[in-house]
């Protein structure tokens, strides 16, 4: 990831002194990441130019990822710096609170009470009560509808919040009461033909051309946006104006969003001076000579700190360095450093203007006060470099740097790590008889990256296995900073029967990315990744059973140039099984994905105990049979994205339903075509393989043999 130091253009600089002259804040409130309106919080945040905020109740951790194989908490610290990403483009800031994304849930209720709703709602509170927004904004409306329920949840914890922020009596530990002047749902519909009670909504333009910037807030925007990649969010600039619709959910009425809002520094106590000197820095901004603001800015400063304004004080602090053209950069010699060793660090100060600034010295965490050049810190805590130049001080995190030969200079944050680390060949041993496995685990040396291998035979069991160290893990993808993470050393043993049948030989072809090929090897298939050129050209006779991984008709669009190929195969025998693709707004599925004409549905089944109905099958009979324990144990879903319409040719042997629902049979779809099989199944096999899910293998086993 790339992180730009230098200092803002002239007109950006003219925004942000603008920007000064505003108190006043907003706080948008919504469940996920994504879920943000990327216009409306770039509108507030530069055109308003009030202090924008984002509050996502979950990191997304149980959403699915587009881009790679991390689920879970991994995908969770993805969605993070995604979000951190999409923010430093639309200028608010980012803000979280303890709920877990437990995967999609139907019921507001259910995500209420499995939420901690007393924790998460201080949480909010907690940060109301910091920012003191004078507007909050829900995105999702009060009324459980057809949407998820943690949406609804996060629009109902926002006006709970927005009440227990003033009271006193509420959590006095996570701040002073703040009440906001009133708060608002951003009112849509994810249905188009829809029609919303619009009569005393109150609307706002979120895509206004900005000159300062040479775009709409809408193309803004589309940027910001396009950083939720995990989820496949690119998208598409709004190159004229957005209407956005305000419907009120508590407080005052309002004509407008800050109707009645004193934005202005005169709601500020004692203020008079620090108005007067940044409206006077505003008149007499010279865009080819920012550094002439300095003096009048530093003025401001000394008066600021008069008030009890930090979040301001510290914007001027920024915009006198950009006035400045300041350079302040701490480079790591290295991006991983063992805790408690000795960490080399340049120190780089430039003041490239004629700004009559003076370095006084740089604070490290450990203490030391040192001048730019060389220095050494013992790594432990926050690595940061504090540039001190008397009236203010510029805060640069350390970082390392390197030169990529087709990207340029790049950062990533410095990773402090113990002394070694033990890297297991796979977190999951699965036994499907009394034989041993083996395991290879490297351990690391950190400090001179020299590693070991040790492998070790281990006997079957239904346990977890601890390592007795911790393990690295590295998250990397051009869009976000290089994330390590360390964890248990750990790897987890089950042990249940399976029989295979006759299915040795399986091609995989991979979609947007899971573990299920690691999984199938576990359990002694012999797994081949199929490429494009595979499909197209060569031999697939030889593949007992050819899988699609999910969504792989989304990801890739070459693949119904190999249709009639793969049906051929099926044709001949073979058997062919897809899972789950998706067809919303984002993604789409050819018309045709099998012999037979199917069409796919938002449909799904969220509860992972929810009741399964097999009919007498011989998809359930061999080579195991299947019953209903095999549906123990699975996790957070049973599966999503259902067929709802299908040909009579296809048998759905199946059928299960959330709860208060009507059962759907659209989850396993076979069909026979020729001397072989077609399968698509939208039971979440993704989560359940790699999770260790003893019925969920034998399930597949069963899928794959079907028709041999």
């Amino acid at each position: 990831m790339t992180v730009l130091l230098a200092a803002h253009s002239s007109a950006e600089i003219y925004r942000d002194l603008k920007k000064l002259q505003v108190v006043g804040s907003a706080l948008y409130v919504a469940a996920h990441p994504d879920d943000e309106n990327t216009r409306l919080l770039a509108t507030l945040a530069n055109e308003t130019k009030v202090r924008t905020a984002y509050l996502a109740f979950t990191r997304g951790e149980g959403g699915q990822n587009l881009i790679g194989t991390e689920l879970g908490p991994l995908l969770g610290v993805i969605r993070t710096q995604e979000l951190l990403a999409a923010r430093r483009i639309d200028g608010a800031e980012q803000y979280f609170t303890r709920a877990a994304d437990f995967g999609y849930s139907k019921s507001v209720d259910e995500t209420l009470q499995r939420w901690d709703h007393d924790g998460v709602l201080s949480d909010a509170v907690k940060v109301i009560r910091e920012l003191e927004p004078d507007v909050i904004i829900t995105r999702f409306p009060l009324e459980a509808g057809d949407t998820h329920g943690h949406h609804t949840a996060s629009a109902r914890l926002a006006l709970e919040a927005f009440k227990a922020a003033a009271d006193p009596a509420f959590h006095p530990e996570v701040g002073k009461p703040w009440q906001a002047r009133r708060i608002y749902w951003n009112a849509w519909s994810p249905d188009p033909n829809a029609k919303l009670d619009l009569s005393k909504a109150i609307q706002m333009d979120s895509s206004p051309y900005s000159p300062l910037l040479g775009l709409t807030y809408g193309e803004l925007a589309a940027l910001s946006r396009s950083q939720h990649k995990s989820q496949g969010f690119g998208a598409a600039p709004s190159h004229g104006a957005n209407v956005e619709q305000f419907i009120l959910l508590g407080g005052d009425p309002g004509k407008t969003l800050f109707d009645g809002v004193d934005l202005s520094w005169k709601r500020v106590p004692g203020s008079a001076a620090v108005s007067a000197l940044l409206d006077q820095a505003v008149r007499e901004f010279k865009v080819d000579r920012p550094s002439a603001s300095v003096p009048v800015l530093l003025k401001a400063l000394a008066a600021m700190k008069k008030l009890d304004q930090p979040y301001k004080q510290q914007q001027l602090v920024d915009v006198i360095a950009d006035c400045a053209g300041l350079f302040a950069e701490a480079a790591a010699s290295a991006h991983t450093v063992v805790e408690g060793a000795p960490l080399d660090v340049t120190l780089t100060y430039l003041n490239r203007s004629d700004a009559k600034l003076k370095l006084e010295h740089v604070a490290l965490p450990d203490g030391q006060t040192v001048q730019p050049g060389k220095a050494s810190l013992k790594a432990g805590g926050p690595l940061w470099a504090d540039f001190v130049l008397g009236e203010f001080t510029v805060r640069r995190e350390v970082q390392f740097k390197w030169v990529d030969p087709t990207v340029g200079e790049r950062f990533r944050p410095v990773a402090v790590v113990p002394e070694k680390t033990l890297k297991p060949d796979t977190t999951l041993l699965v036994f499907v008889d009394d034989k041993p496995k083996a395991l290879k685990v490297v351990t690391t040396d950190q400090a001179t990256g020299k590693s070991t291998e040790v492998v070790q035979q281990v006997k079957p069991s239904s346990s977890t296995l601890s390592l007795g160290g911790q393990t690295l893990t590295r998250i990397e993808y051009p869009h976000i900073p290089i994330q390590t993470l360390l964890k248990p050393a750990e790897v987890r043993l089950v042990r249940f029967d399976l029989q295979r049948g006759k299915v040795q030989k399986v091609g995989y072809v991979m979609g947007a990315g899971d573990d299920v090929p690691q999984a199938l090897r576990q359990v002694g298939y012999e797994v081949t990744l199929l490429d494009d050129e595979t499909l197209r050209a060569k031999p697939l006779e030889g593949y007992d059973a050819i899988v699609f991984g999910i969504r792989a008709f989304n990801t890739n669009p070459r693949l119904p140039q190999f249709r009639e190929r793969v049906l051929k195969y099926v044709e001949g025998g073979g058997t062919v099984l897809v899972q789950y693709n998706t067809k919303n707004r984002v993604s789409d599925v050819p018309a045709e994905l099998g012999p037979y004409p199917f069409e796919l549905s938002h449909d799904r089944v969220t509860d992972e105990t929810a009741e399964v109905k097999l009919d007498a099958n011989p998809v359930f009979a061999r080579p195991n049979a299947i019953t209903a324990r095999d549906f123990e144990g699975w996790v957070q879903e049973r599966g999503l994205y259902f067929a709802s319409k299908w040909d009579e040719k296809y048998v759905t042997p199946m059928s299960m339903a959330d709860p208060n629902e009507q059962p759907s049979r659209g989850g396993l779809l076979i069909g026979k075509h020729g001397k072989g099989t077609f399968i698509y199944t939208g039971l979440a096999f993704f989560r359940q393989l790699p999770a260790g899910v003893p019925g969920a293998y034998r399930l597949f086993a069963n899928l794959l043999a079907h028709g041999r």
